[in-house]
């Protein structure tokens, strides 16, 4: 690979993870009821015999907080469990207010700042019990929660209010897969707009506590585009997806300081001859082969991750494009990785998306930072701790519950500290003949669409 100069990003620019407090949290006395905790209780995906993070043990949060801080990163997104908090009905805990107090000010201590998040999909199970988002006392309740962290923690300035929106509602409102399990168009516009009062709500509340604090919702792109993009049939289908899954983002953005992208994958799509029809193929965890409305097309030399998802980095460069021109506000990737049991296939996905995220920079578009998800392998939502659904940035032995530093880590690691991207010494250092081709050779990592 040629030498070039070094991609060096904005001062300032934040490199961070990504976490979830379900995901993160053990629960070891029980005292946290959400929807996501029956859910494992019911389905038996409750790892017994496995080890997963807790990062309510403060030894073992800090110890993990202090290896991702090592590494030079800045910044870490995570989140408060609002079941902790109000553990009941009208009841709050001034113990766990107390236990996150210390999770952010350990953070900030390690140089690490924090991006606040207040809903990471699972809720209190009272909550869910009273109707969830799609109730009528939803602002409430949620606008009652954000108004005691907004005061407790004034101090923070990067907010997340809602995470994915758009995929909560289609995973539990529209498909039924995740809590609370309910398919309906109805449930699912009263649960939209519960989330956008939910957003507004808290959106004021953290601005009356600190006027300067920037605050947002995390919407995940999933990247689309036409197969033939000559067909008047491939273009209609892809827009029509693309307005489903990306374009009802402006709901929210009337009270957001900046757009959160969540973005992993995408797809080229072809009109689906069985309309109606949703197949899945074996090999894919996440995402379906045919959907009622397009069929994926996939292309043999794009290297896929564990989950079945294709790795293309120019589709990231252009959901950055995409979202800024549509929408005009400076964008913080707050989600972005790979699952993949191949070290150097992470170590492509977290090199290549950066020098696309670098592209957009130079293009003007304003962005404020970077989070990979996650920062450590846990329990990926539905799956558990399914060796195949694992994005830690930090691997985790499942039967010792030991830290293992990926080269991946070492990467990111010389990418954040530095504020650059030395493409060839990187590819040299960290990726096999292969990648290093198909970076250097498949800038867009896919063959254009036919026409």
């Amino acid at each position: 690979m040629k030498e070039s100069a070094p991609r060096v990003f904005p001062e300032g620019f934040l490199f961070g993870t990504s976490a979830a407090p379900f995901q993160n949290e053990g629960n070891r006395g029980g005292e946290r009821d959400t929807d996501w905790d029956r859910f494992y209780q019911e389905s038996g995906l409750a790892p017994l015999n496995r080890a997963h993070p807790d990062w309510w043990d403060r030894e073992e949060a800090a110890a993990d907080f202090r290896l991702l801080a090592d590494l030079g990163l800045s910044a870490q997104r995570y989140g408060i469990e609002w079941a902790r908090i109000a553990p009941q009905k009208d009841r709050f805990s001034r113990p766990a207010l107390a236990r996150y107090r210390e999770v952010f000010d350990t953070l900030t201590a390690l140089g690490l700042t924090p991006i606040l998040t207040l809903h990471h999909f699972s809720v209190p199970n009272w909550f869910l019990q009273d109707g969830g988002f799609a109730s009528r006392s939803a602002t409430r309740r949620f606008s009652d929660f954000a108004r005691m962290i907004a005061e407790e923690f004034a101090d923070i300035h990067y907010w997340i209010t809602i995470t994915e929106p758009n995929s909560y509602i289609a995973a539990g409102y529209i498909n039924g897969t995740r809590p609370p399990h309910r398919k309906g168009l109805i449930s699912a516009a009263r649960c939209s707009y519960g989330l956008r009062k939910a957003h507004a709500t808290a959106y004021e509340a953290i601005h009356e506590h600190n006027p300067n604090a920037k605050v947002g919702v995390c919407h995940q792109v999933f990247w689309l585009t036409p197969n033939h993009r000559d067909s008047l049939l491939d273009r209609t289908v892809t827009l029509v997806a693309r307005f489903v899954m990306t374009d009802l983002s402006p709901i929210f953005l009337d009270t957001s300081d900046f757009f959160g992208l969540n973005f992993f994958t995408g797809s080229h799509l072809k009109f689906n001859a069985k309309f109606g029809r949703t197949t899945f193929s074996p090999e894919t965890v996440y995402l379906p082969q045919q959907l009622p409305i397009g069929a994926e097309r996939r292309s043999p030399s794009v290297p896929l991750s564990d989950t079945g998802w294709p790795v293309v980095p120019h589709y990231f460069f252009e959901a950055l494009n995409y979202v800024y021109a549509r929408y005009g506000k400076p964008i913080f990737v707050t989600s972005n990785g790979i699952s993949t049991t191949d070290n150097e296939l992470r170590s492509y996905y977290i090199l290549s998306h950066l020098i696309s995220l670098h592209r957009a920079i130079t293009r003007g578009i304003p962005v404020i930072g970077y989070s990979y998800w996650t920062s450590v392998d846990s329990r990926e939502w539905e799956h558990g701790m399914d060796e195949r659904v694992q994005f830690g940035l930090l691997g985790l032995d499942q039967a010792t519950g030991r830290r293992v530093r990926r080269d991946c880590a070492g990467l990111y690691g010389e990418i954040a500290s530095s504020r650059r991207i030395d493409t060839a010494r990187l590819a040299r250092e960290y990726l096999n003949e292969e990648y290093r081709e198909l970076l250097e050779h498949g800038e867009t990592g896919f063959p254009p669409a036919t026409s």
